[in-house]
Formats: structure tokens, C-alpha cells, sequence
């Protein structure tokens, strides 16, 4: 009915119709058989209906309103076909006009038109698009978002299939378009309006964040075991500081700078981590136990040789390694008892953590909730004994902080892999981990390295800030006011990485389910609320600061007054800055890298840091010498530089990428 034809001169012996395409309701069909079908097999029987190939009680209603949608297509089908080919053919006109536009096919079909947008992916501009009511297609919706066959056999190079669109035209869309004008100047509103075109401008703003009922409480849903992970890990950490800066600020900055090496160690490993929970995942949806025990092999050898390697330089050349990151030779003398002791603690965790971000990445994150908050409990306590020299113990001072650190790690790994050997929902593997192959090496490598060098990167330049401020004037009192301010910004912003995990789980399992249309609009809302989060939670640690950090929490630590007034500089830096902290970091974190966005992630991620806030950091602060509290405002310039370059991303769509669709 939409294009003439007889089945007698077609040739065909089996033809289908699906009533909808003609504007009947859906659910009803019709099915032409030749004459040389003899005898057919029902697929369904029953009660004998429609002469006994298709039993069941028939639907009335769906098939009266069939009957009428044919009786009117059939009315003047003629001018109706010409009327939709002159339409066809305008368009055709006007489309082909714009640069990078091609027709894809001969086809000569007048409700049909397909066209290839040359170097813009398809998901993109059909989001783009329908955003402005303009409803076209990248597929047929039977292929969930994947290449037809169709276009395959038209040996397509791969920029005209990336770009591919169809338009399906009507025969009364002229008409609807006039009866919307005509209702438009009556002042009807706009529910009433026949769908049209609509737009930019019509568009309303923040439309996006109009998503279907549950889904923001799906979000924080899903963020908070997360949030509670990071708030468990940093509230004890954050006693951890406290009972060594009761020591002095001397001691709590020795902490901090023998700190730098092990946190990129802890940045190696979240990377390992974040990567192959990209395989674990979609290995863990096709039940594939063995590929998962193959990627932890692959993951346990490269953090345990990383962390076996750190852990020998640390001890064999302690000092060395600090005089890389400070010339204050109190600090050194300090802090090298503690590195040679710590880095060993990072051997166990490196393993204990691969093993958690697996069990995390099969939809169990209350595992590692559980068992870090166990290692934190034990670390704290342990701090509290052998650092003040308690139970009977002499007091060890910061070397006591050290040890309590190994001796958690060690309960840790013991945790954890009585629980891996126990496991039945994920058994362990002996062969595939010991021997997980080179195919999956060239998978892990694939998925996971842009992610590992992006969070290596990014420690390492974040890394710079501590070793910047170590050979700065006054390093001791400004490294303090850096290790306190930091605490307390980490309890603030533990919800910021809940959102961020939480919005990745989203996009990517949106973008697995082929909905490439509707993920674009899901990533700008997440980011929104993300940015709206923020705001919420800059306004709570200003408040929390002058009314509670200021007068009570901060005297209880031994610092100085300088270190004091420094450490009230940045904490109002980092509350001004948390709405951008939180929106950058959910777009690199959550929705770019949900998004299969690795490359522009690393590149967003490290462009700021490395050729912004460091070098204006060495500038202001080791060649200017400016005052430490103008060196302060610096913490602020990564996500002001960050947050536009990212809302730029956003906003051009090209972060959606379906990395499990084959290769095209």
C-alpha cells in the first residue's frame, strides 16, 4: 500500500503485512499465500481460528480498524503516492545541498529516503534532532541500534554507515504541518499542537531532566553503597591525620610526603581497576566465569609486580625518593622510617583490591564496603596503639603509623581471599588465572589501558602539588594546612565519586541495551544533578566549616598559625569549587567513560592539570614566590579550566560509543 504491486505478477508465494505501517492498530497483520503453498503449518494451535493456521480468538476490533486503514490508503492511492514522491524530492533538494550530506541507495520508493551525514555518527544526530521534534531513524529498530544487514550488502565504506539516517515521509505531512500554523495563530497551546518540526528555539531548556519515574532514586540508589565506602574509608582516614597531627604538624606533613609515592601505587591500581570492570561486566551479563577469572589474572599480576616494585625501591632508597619530592630535611628524617614500612602494606592491597573491583563489578558492592570498612577499623585502632604507645606497647610515633597501615592491609587480604576461596558465586579459577592467554591480554590492554594511563597521569600530577609545595618557603606549615584541608574536602566530596561510579553503571548499561538515542539526554541530566549535588554540597562544607572545622575541630590539631589560616584558604577554595568538581568529575568518570569514551576522558582528565595548574603552581609559587595564601586559590583553576572543555564533550554527543557491537 505504499508502493503499487500485485502478487500475482510479483512472483512472490509468502507475502506479510504489518497493519501498523499502514496506521492500523498495532497487533494485527496479514499473510498472502501463493498458489503454490499447498497445506500449510499453523505454528500455533488451538481452537482451529483463521481456517486452522492460526489459532486463538481473533481481535475484532484490530482487524475492522485494518480493514479501514486499507480502504482509506487505497482511496486515490495514486495522487497520494505522487504527492509523497514530490515531497520526497524537495527534500531530497534541500538535504543534498548541505555539505556532507550524501543519498545512500537508488531506491526509488517515494515514502523513503535514506542519507548519510559523512563524519557524524548517526546516534548522534538522531538525538540531536529529535531533541527539536524531528523524528528520523539511524535503522531498523529490529537491530537495536546495530547495522542492518541490509546496509552491509550495499558495501557502504565506514563513514557513510556511521552516518547513516532515514527519513520517512507521509502523505499528509504538508497538511498537518498548515493545520499546526493555523492552531498556532488561534493561541492554542502547545499540548494541542499536531507534532511537527519544532524548532531550536522552541525547545524548552532542560527538558532532558525529565526522565521516567524512579530514575533519580535508581541513581542515588545505586551511589550510595558507594558513598558509604568513601565515607567509612575517609572518616578513618581522617582520624588516621588527627592522631598524627596531635604528634605535631612536622609529623602529620611527613605523613603526607612519604604519602606521594603510595598514592600513585593506589591510582595504578584504581585504574586497573576501572578498566577491566569494563570486560568483567559485560563477561559477568554472557555468564562467562572463566573470561572473568582470566581478566583478574591479568589484573593480580600487573598490580602485584607494580606494587612488589614500588615497595623494594621504597625501602632500598627511602630518602632518595623523598628528596624527589621535598628539600626539607626535618620532613625527610621523618618520614623515611615510615615509607620503608608502608610500601609493603600496598602489596597486599594491590591484590585484595583487584579481587573487590571484580566483586563490585558483578553487582556485589557490598563486599568491598564490608571489607575495607574491616582493614579502616583495624587501621585506626592500630594507630592509636602503637602511635601513642597504648595496651602496654611504647609509643612509636609516626614509624607506629606504619606498621597499624601493614597490619590492616595484611587483615585485609586475609578477608578478602577467605572469602574468594569460599565464593561460589564466582569460584576461582586456578588455570585462568595463572594462565589467562594472550587474547585476553590484548582485550585487557585495549579497554583498560587508556583508563590506566589516564588515572596514572592524573596521580602523578596531582602528586606535583605535595612536591610543589615541598620546596616552597614555609613547606611544613603549608604541606599541614594541605593534609587537614584535604581530609575534611574528601568527607565532602565521598558523594561526588558515589555519583560518578553510579552515573557509569547507568550510561553503560544504557548504551548496552542499544538505547543510543535516549543515553544523550540521560548523560546531560546525570550531569545536571550532578552539578546540582555539588551546589549542595559546597553550601554544607562552608557552613560546617565556619560553624563547627573553624572554632572546634581545627584547635585540636598542633598546628601553627600560619598553618591554620592556610588551611581556612583552601577549605574555602574547595567548597567555592565543589559544583565544578562534581560536574567534571562525574562527566570524565561517569559519563564519558560509561560512554566508551576512554581517549577524550584521559585527554579531559590531564589537559587541565598538567598544562594549567601546575605550571601556573611552579609559576606563582617557585619563580613569583607570591604569598602561600594567593598560591592557595590555585587548587581551584584544574576544574574552572576542566568544566567547559568537558561541557563542550557533552554537548557534541560523540562520547556515545557502543564499545560491544562488533566491529563494523
Amino acid at each position: 500500500m505504499k508502493i503499487p504491486f500485485r502478487a500475482d505478477t510479483l512472483g512472490a508465494d509468502l507475502i506479510s503485512v504489518s497493519a501498523h505501517k499502514l496506521g492500523a492498530p498495532k497487533g494485527i497483520g496479514g499473510l498472502y499465500l501463493g498458489e503454490r503453498i499447498r497445506a500449510p503449518k499453523p505454528l500455533i494451535f488451538g481452537g482451529g481460528q483463521e481456517s486452522g493456521l492460526r489459532s486463538g480468538t481473533e481481535a475484532t476490533g484490530q482487524i475492522a480498524g485494518f480493514a479501514k486503514a486499507v480502504e482509506l490508503r487505497a482511496d486515490h492511492l495514486d495522487e497520494k503516492l505522487a504527492h509523497v514522491a514530490a515531497i520526497k524530492a524537495y527534500a531530497e533538494e534541500k538535504l543534498l545541498a548541505l555539505d556532507g550530506v550524501v543519498r545512500i541507495g537508488d531506491g526509488t520508493a517515494p515514502h523513503i529516503l535514506s542519507i548519510s551525514l559523512v563524519g557524524y555518527p548517526s546516534a548522534n544526530v538522531v538525538t540531536e534532532l529529535g531533541a527539536q521534534g524531528i523524528c528520523i531513524s539511524a535503522g531498523s529498530a529490529c537491530h537495536r541500534g546495530q547495522l542492518s544487514h541490509v546496509y552491509r550488502a550495499m558495501g557502504l565504506d565506514k563513514k557513510d554507515r556511521r552516518g547513516r539516517a532515514a527519513c520517512q515521509l507521509r502523505p499528509r505531512d504538508d497538511e498537518r504541518r498548515d493545520r499546526r500554523t493555523r492552531l498556532r495563530a488561534q493561541g492554542a497551546p502547545r499540548h494541542a499542537l499536531p507534532h511537527a518540526v519544532i524548532p531550536r528555539f522552541e525547545v524548552i531548556m532542560f527538558s532532558y531532566l525529565h526522565q521516567p519515574k524512579g530514575f533519580y532514586k535508581h541513581l542515588f540508589l545505586l551511589a550510595l553503597p558507594v558513598i558509604v565506602q568513601n565515607l567509612i574509608t575517609t572518616s578513618l582516614g581522617f582520624l588516621d591525620t588527627f592522631m598524627v597531627g596531635l604528634l605535631g604538624s612536622d609529623q602529620m606533613s611527613a605523613v603526607t610526603v612519604a604519602n606521594v609515592p603510595v598514592f600513585i601505587i593506589q591510582l595504578v591500581v584504581f585504574g586497573l581497576q576501572s578498566g577491566s570492570s569494563v570486560l568483567i561486566s559485560q563477561y559477568w551479563g554472557r555468564g562467562d566465569r572463566e573470561s572473568i577469572n582470566r581478566v583478574m589474572g591479568i589484573g593480580f599480576m600487573i598490580a602485584g609486580g607494580v606494587s612488589v616494585l614500588f615497595a623494594a625501591i621504597l625501602c632500598a632508597f627511602p630518602a632518595q625518593v623523598l628528596y624527589l619530592i621535598t628539600d626539607n630535611l626535618t620532613l625527610v628524617e621523618l618520614a623515611e622510617p615510615y615509607l620503608r614500612i608502608v610500601g609493603f602494606s600496598y602489596i597486599f592491597n594491590s591484590l585484595s583490591s583487584i579481587y573487590i573491583g571484580m566483586q563490585r563489578s558483578i553487582e556485589n558492592p557490598r563486599f568491598g564496603m564490608i571489607v575495607f570498612a574491616i582493614s579502616m577499623l583495624c587501621n585506626t585502632l592500630g594507630n592509636y596503639v602503637l602511635i601513642f604507645g597504648k595496651l602496654g606497647l611504647p609509643a612509636f610515633g609516626i614509624t607506629g603509623a606504619a606498621v597499624a597501615t601493614l597490619l590492616s592491609r595484611v587483615v585485609e587480604f586475609v578477608v578478602a581471599f577467605s572469602y574468594a576461596f569460599r565464593c561460589r558465586t564466582m569460584p576461582l579459577m586456578k588455570h585462568a588465572i595463572l594462565r589467562p592467554g594472550m587474547d585476553m591480554l590484548r582485550k585487557f590492554l585495549r579497554y583498560s589501558a587508556p583508563v590506566l594511563i589516564n588515572e596514572t597521569l592524573w596521580g602523578t600530577g596531582f602528586s606535583m602539588i605535595t612536591v610543589i609545595m615541598g620546596h616552597m618557603a614555609n613547606s611544613s606549615d603549608l604541606i599541614a594546612a594541605y593534609t587537614l584541608a584535604g581530609n575534611i574536602d574528601k568527607l565532602m566530596t565521598s558523594g561526588v565519586f558515589g555519583i560518578a561510579a553510579a552515573v557509569s553503571v547507568i550510561v553503560g548499561k544504557e548504551i548496552g541495551t542499544g538505547n543510543l538515542k535516549g543515553v544523550y539526554n540521560i548523560g546531560r541530566a546525570l550531569c545536571f544533578t550532578a552539578f546540582a549535588f555539588g551546589i549542595v554540597l559546597g553550601l554544607t562544607e562552608y557552613t560546617m566549616f565556619v560553624t563547627l572545622m573553624r572554632p572546634f575541630v581545627m584547635p585540636l590539631f598542633s598546628l601553627s598559625a600560619v598553618a591554620e589560616r592556610l588551611c581556612s584558604v583552601m577549605l574555602m577554595c574547595y567548597a567555592c569549587a565543589i559544583p565544578l568538581h562534581s560536574f567534571s568529575t562525574t562527566m570524565v568518570v561517569g559519563v564519558l567513560r560509561g560512554g566508551g569514551d576512554v581517549n577524550a576522558s584521559l585527554v579531559i582528565d590531564n589537559f587541565p592539570l598538567w598544562c594549567g595548574t601546575l605550571p601556573i603552581m611552579c609559576l606563582l609559587g617557585l619563580v613569583l614566590k607570591v604569598p602561600n595564601e594567593v598560591f592557595c586559590l590555585c587548587l581551584m583553576i584544574e576544574y574552572i579550566i576542566k568544566s567547559p572543555i568537558g561541557l563542550y564533550r557533552l554537548h557534541s554527543g560523540k562520547w556515545i560509543h557502543d564499545i560491544t557491537r562488533i566491529d563494523e
